[in-house]
Parts: C-alpha cells; sequence; structure tokens
C-alpha cells in the first residue's frame, strides 16, 4: 500500500505543522498549502478551472519562447516559500528571470506574477492569498473571475491597485504579453 493512500489530504485541514513536517508529506492530488504554520487543504480544480489555468499557461509560455533570457512559466502545483511557514502553490506563475531547472525544493524565490484562478473558496483566493503575496513582494497578481468573466490585475507596493480586464489583459511587467481574457471563457 502506497503513503498516498493512507493520508487523506481533508484530514490535514488546519492542522498546525512545522515547514519540516510540512515538506516531509508524501506527493498528495490535493492542493495543500501552509500559511502561518496552519495547512490550508484545497479540493482539486474542477475541468473548467484546470482548462484556465491550462490556457493560461500556454499563452505565458509561448510569449515566454520570444524573451531572451527566457523566463520561466509554471503552471502547475509547484511549492513556492513566500516567507518561514508559508508554502503556497499558486495556479500559475511568472519568474522574469529563469530559474535553474535543478533549484532546491520549496522554490525560494518570490515569482514576478502569481495567477489564482478563482474557485470555491473566493476570498482565499482573491483577498488572503493577494495579501500574502503583497507582503512577499510579487509585484503583480491576477485573480480570474470565471463566472464574471474577467481578470482582475493587481499592482502597486501592496497589490492593492485593481484593473478589471473584460478583453485583454496586458502588462508593462511582460513587454509584449496579450492575454484574450474571453477566449479563457469560450465553452
Amino acid at each position: 500500500m502506497s503513503i498516498q493512500a493512507e493520508i487523506d489530504p481533508r484530514s490535514l485541514h488546519g492542522r498546525h505543522m512545522s515547514e519540516e513536517d510540512y515538506l516531509a508529506l508524501p506527493e498528495l492530488s490535493a492542493r495543500i498549502e501552509l500559511v502561518d504554520g496552519y495547512v490550508v487543504c484545497e479540493p482539486s480544480g474542477t475541468y473548467d478551472h484546470e482548462r484556465a489555468c491550462l490556457a493560461i499557461g500556454a499563452a505565458l509560455e509561448h510569449w515566454s519562447a520570444t524573451r531572451s533570457p527566457r523566463p520561466s512559466v509554471i503552471a502547475t502545483r509547484l511549492d513556492i516559500r513566500f516567507a518561514a511557514g508559508r508554502i503556497l502553490q499558486p495556479d500559475v506563475l511568472v519568474f522574469c528571470e529563469p530559474v535553474p531547472r535543478s533549484s532546491k525544493m520549496p522554490i525560494e524565490r518570490i515569482p514576478d506574477l502569481c495567477v489564482e484562478v478563482v474557485s470555491q473558496r473566493i476570498a482565499y483566493d482573491r483577498t488572503t492569498k493577494r495579501l500574502l503575496y503583497a507582503q512577499a513582494g510579487v509585484r503583480e497578481f491576477w485573480t480570474v473571475m470565471r463566472k464574471q468573466r474577467f481578470v482582475e490585475r493587481w499592482t502597486g507596493p501592496g497589490l492593492d491597485t485593481r484593473e478589471e480586464c473584460r478583453e485583454r489583459v496586458e502588462t508593462p511587467l511582460l513587454p509584449g504579453f496579450s492575454l484574450d481574457v474571453q477566449r479563457l471563457f469560450q465553452d
């Protein structure tokens, strides 16, 4: 029997845990994050959530291929240490300076851009994570509001400046990048 089958990720939600204990957990199917020493367990994304992550990641990856040096685009769960006791897994993230493939986990560099496709826990994805990312020094944060069919682009020193993007997302952070927002929501 595998270790993965022995742990119900939902049983970890709300549990106080050190970084060492968190990092020693086996790979799990649910997204789990460590926020100030407490485990937050998120269910796996829905079909639409994962399709949006894939589409955004593909658009960013296509853009990154035109840059030199090539920025690192990650569109899968990956542990990023944002501060002591804060290990999060953004849906999509960009490091403008490439991350070496041999990087030790969790990655200790702060991404330049984090994207959250808002799901069941709207306040957690949209507010809590934005504040945690701002405290860590993330330069830009996008929240993809699927039901409302727009993307919020958060910038500024505390990620406190909000731009609602209903047609395109363009940003000086990623020169030459443009995301067709309505295409994200096509059935």
